[in-house]
């Protein structure tokens, strides 16, 4: 179990303001390009909203530190190995579906609102939804 962290003193160690709302966006181990470049065409459009702290993974750090150089509201790093700091800091999080997302989420987002967008690379649409309803009967993974 973690310990809860101050929502001012994350802040403070992340560099975020104290006075605005943060929205936190993490594509999981695997990094989300497309929700990245949707995250960063909001954060253009909402600058007066909010602050947006996206966590991007190595692939694609570098093209969103460029394309958000110019907007002071977005925060963006590579890799957060503090993730009850980020959760603290945040207001609302965007996040992949992944399991370990889902599982940070449920032990230290402590009810804050959340999006969870399924990872769909490589899979039909529906493909998630199909799992999510288990296998047919005779059918199996292989």
């Amino acid at each position: 179990m973690v310990a809860r962290k101050d929502r001012n003193e994350s802040r403070a160690e992340l560099h975020l303001p104290r006075e605005r709302r943060v929205a936190l966006v993490m594509g999981g181990s695997q990094g989300a390009r497309n929700l990245n470049s949707l995250v960063i065409e909001a954060a253009r459009q909402c600058a007066d909203l909010c602050d947006f702290l996206i966590i991007t993974g190595s692939a694609d750090f570098a093209r969103v530190s460029q394309l958000t150089a110019d907007m002071p509201h977005v925060h963006v790093i590579e890799f957060c190995s503090a993730m009850a700091t980020a959760y603290a800091a945040a207001d609302v999080v965007i996040s992949r579906s992944g399991a370990s997302s889902l599982t940070e989420l449920a032990h230290m987002g402590e009810g804050r609102p959340a999006g969870s967008l399924p990872l769909r690379r490589g899979r039909p649409p529906g493909a998630q939804r199909a799992r999510l309803r288990g296998p047919r009967r005779g059918a199996h993974d292989a």
